[in-house]
């Protein structure tokens, strides 16, 4: 099995003010994407799509050649152009979203896959769990996965941030999802509310209905709207196309949403570094 890790960096970035995607937080210079490949490859991911804008090549090239030798690396590209003919292209002003981010990777990948965020840090738990959920699927349903993560813990000091409020029943199964703008004291700490932090696992059924939803979507949508991942796949859960199971709360993330949340990320990595959990180098 040669599954994929997709990761979604096409972003604008505009609340930190540059391109987070490659901003250097490690001891050693080391950008969030760094400690993405290094997690995802020890979990056993093989290949890694990077779905970014095609302005960005220049400066991935030179990142992505640090592991060219222990993972497939393949580069997509998110144009907002890539839309069907009658799509409201015209006087868009921001790319078109997550879900038609991720289908730009479709021509990468063969099996299923998983799918994160470049600018969050999720931890090696969270890439190991998410590998041997996609390693032991069972052909007969579509089943999908969702790392879910405590509300509490994902929210910023520097300002509100956009999370995907998950419902799950007994059994940890996704009955909706909601995204909402939060900030510190909007949920209770400890709580148990699970957000949704873009970390999925999905099966290819998942591009037929990207596709789908896509194109409908790009007829009505105003020149700022998204088509975001939870929507999609909210919808398919409703539709009972898919079931999604929320994998057990994870601990550790931290992110990139603001530019003051760079020394926390700094001070989180210096740490993990110091108690072993990440060698010197990572690539040497």
């Amino acid at each position: 099995m040669h599954l994929s890790l997709v990761v979604l960096a096409a972003g604008l970035g505009s609340r930190f003010g540059s391109l987070k995607q490659l901003v250097p937080v490690g001891p050693h210079g080391e950008t969030i994407l760094d400690y993405t490949a290094y997690d995802a490859h020890r979990a056993g991911f093989k290949r890694i799509v990077f779905v970014i804008r095609q302005e960005m090549v220049e400066a991935f090239h030179p990142f992505a050649s640090r592991f060219r030798g222990l993972l497939e690396v393949k580069l997509a590209f998110q144009q907002t152009e890539d839309a069907p003919k009658g799509a409201l292209v015209k006087g868009r002003v921001r790319p078109w979203g997550t879900a038609h981010a991720l289908l730009a990777a479709a021509p990468h990948v063969p099996e299923a896959l998983a799918v994160c965020n470049a600018d969050d840090f999720y931890g090696a738990e969270a890439f190991a769990a998410a590998f041997a959920f996609l390693r032991d699927l069972k052909p007969a349903k579509v089943t999908w996965a969702l790392a879910g993560y405590p509300a509490d813990a994902t929210l910023s000091t520097q300002g509100p941030v956009n999370r995907a409020v998950c419902r799950v029943d007994e059994k940890g199964w996704l009955v909706d999802l909601e995204e909402r703008r939060l900030e510190r004291g909007d949920v209770p700490a400890g709580g148990g509310t699970i957000v949704s932090m873009n970390l999925w696992c999905f099966t290819q059924e998942l591009f037929t209905h990207l596709r789908a939803g896509f194109d409908e979507f790009s007829m009505r949508a105003g020149p700022a709207q998204e088509y975001l991942l939870p929507d999609a796949v909210r919808e398919a859960v409703r539709a009972g196309l898919a079931r999604v199971k929320v994998l057990p709360p994870a601990k550790g993330w931290f992110g990139l949403t603001y530019a003051d949340d760079r020394d926390t990320a700094a001070e989180i990595l210096h740490a993990l570094h110091a108690q072993g959990r990440y060698p010197e180098n990572l690539w040497r």
